[in-house]
């Protein structure tokens, strides 16, 4: 492979030939002039470079809190949906609905009244042991609701 450089005036000029890609004899010319260089325009450059990427990273966080406000009302949105759901099963009697729903609504958002709910669908179900844990959860996250579950037909034989 043959390459030579030289200088001429203020210039560089290398030759280089392509063998693998043009016929044999062939060379690739390329040359680059330059006195000085502008290291204020090099300077201004970079500023406006580090300036377009702060304003990129800035209308990304932007979106990424849009989208984080909106996961959070559609989340609020579907622990309700289920939990209407729930409720809507269990006055018709379907406590294995009701309970797959609660079951739904607490994976948006753990509420002792969802805990609650649920305890009851599991306890009409005969899952006592299983009624009995969650009705802990729900006293846990909500101890005003012992004085309703000892009047809960459904629930006061678990507290």
């Amino acid at each position: 492979t043959r390459h030579n450089g030289s200088i001429e005036k203020n210039s560089v000029v290398w030759q280089i030939p392509l063998k693998s890609v043009f016929e044999a004899g062939k060379g690739f010319e390329m040359s680059a002039e330059s006195e000085t260089a502008n290291w204020t325009g090099i300077g201004v450059l970079c500023a406006v470079l580090m300036l377009a990427a702060a304003l990129i990273i800035f209308i990304s966080v932007q979106k990424m809190r849009a989208n984080s406000e909106k996961r959070a009302r559609l989340s609020a949105e579907y622990f309700d949906a289920h939990l209407y759901m729930g409720n809507a099963y269990k006055s018709r009697g379907m406590h294995k609905e009701a309970a797959a729903e609660y079951e739904h609504a607490l994976k948006f958002k753990e509420t002792g009244p969802a805990y609650y709910y649920l305890a009851a669908s599991l306890s009409c179900r005969g899952e006592k042991e299983k009624a009995k844990k969650t009705l802990q959860k729900a006293l846990r996250l909500d101890a005003t609701l012992a004085d309703i579950a000892e009047a809960d037909t459904d629930l006061k034989n678990l507290i």
